[in-house]
């Protein structure tokens, strides 16, 4: 079986035996439209290098590279795991070449490691024959360390604006391009170039690193934004159940909802959404509540409980009625602690977001 390539921290060198006009490399081609053609070309005796100095790592360049012996066909292949500047060079070395690998600047200590691969650092696999055996090696690496268990449904099937109207993007077109997406099948929508900054959609280049909503074009986002922030510190500790089946496009009446539950804070987010019918409804068994707690149920508006805005964790645990109001519709529900046993008279009024 073809092994593992090996993670190692940078600056990294390695000595290779020969000429460098005996050696070839493989890389991607720089510019926009261009910089995952792969190419390979030989080198000359003034070597070679390969760089990033803008401060994101694959902003033109990307940051691996595969050499090898035109003769023997004995290489290496090296992929830097780091986003920032680095730096790849290939140096007649008296009777060897050097190899070498850094981060710009050279001094910088991982910050991290992860599965054993240190941030800043690099996959490393010496290989021999194709090239495919070099990026396999470090692809196995990749899978067996570095990616989360993602189900049997990946790679996701994305949609990406970028391959629709690059950064020429708007709040309704993205809206129409959902319902496009999603009758189409896609299982991730990703929204590239474009949101972000204070400059026009021709300059979005000089607005990367301004992280902050354009809210011309996209007038609602900050509130999104600013849910998020109010969700986030609920759903980071969070155990997760979910509640039903997966949705199913195939099927309108299919419902998705899974429960985030914080047990230190005792609080709730339940997140949900049916597929494509006119109007459903679904009982939603929560877990692991106290069953004498009470719990308040703040809810979007549109949609409907049949039970009080306040309940006990028990009726909670039993089912709680979700009715989804129109096709498409989505919910998120939080549910936190209102005290901590019964006292008396129940609440009943509906609370706002």
């Amino acid at each position: 079986m073809m092994p593992l390539a090996s993670p190692v921290r940078l600056p990294f060198e390695k000595l290779l035996r020969g000429s460098i006009t005996e050696y070839e490399v493989m890389r991607a081609e720089s510019g926009p439209g261009r910089e995952y053609v792969i190419k390979t070309h030989g080198l000359t005796t003034n070597g070679f290098t390969l760089k990033d100095i803008d401060g994101r790592s694959a902003a033109h360049d990307k940051p691996w590279m595969l050499v090898r012996n035109t003769k023997s066909h004995q290489g290496i292949g090296i992929s830097i795991a780091y986003s920032g500047n680095w730096q790849i060079q290939i140096l007649q070395h008296g009777s060897d070449i050097l190899f070498r690998v850094t981060t710009l600047p050279e001094s910088l200590e991982p910050f991290t490691t992860v599965n054993g691969l240190p941030i800043p650092g690099a996959i490393v696999a010496e290989f021999s024959g194709s090239w495919d055996n070099g990026a396999q090696s470090i692809t196995r690496f990749t899978r067996k360390r570095l990616l989360r268990d993602l189900g049997d449904n990946w790679p996701l099937l994305m949609y990406n604006t970028w391959f629709d109207r690059k950064q020429l993007i708007s709040e309704s077109h993205l809206l129409k391009s959902v319902d496009a997406a999603a009758n189409l099948g896609c299982e991730l929508f990703v929204i590239d170039a474009g949101w972000y900054g204070e400059h026009s959609n021709e300059m979005w280049g000089a607005s990367l690193g301004d992280w902050t909503v354009n809210p011309e074009r996209l007038p609602n986002a900050s509130q999104c934004a600013t849910l998020y922030k109010k969700l986030r510190p609920i759903i980071r500790n969070a155990d997760v159940f979910h509640l039903t089946d997966q949705a199913d496009l195939k099927h309108p009446a299919s419902v998705q909802a899974m429960q985030y539950f914080d047990r230190e804070q005792n609080k709730n987010i339940i997140f949900a959404f049916q597929a494509n019918a006119p109007s459903l409804s679904a009982q939603l068994k929560l877990h692991d509540l106290q069953a004498d707690g009470v719990y308040r149920i703040v809810v979007p508006k549109g949609f409907s409980f049949t039970f009080p805005y306040t309940m006990t964790g028990k009726e909670l645990m039993a089912g709680l009625k979700v009715v989804f109001p129109n096709k498409g519709a989505s919910a998120i529900i939080l549910i936190e602690p209102q005290s901590n046993r019964l006292d008396g008279a129940r609440r009943t009024n509906r609370v706002s977001q």
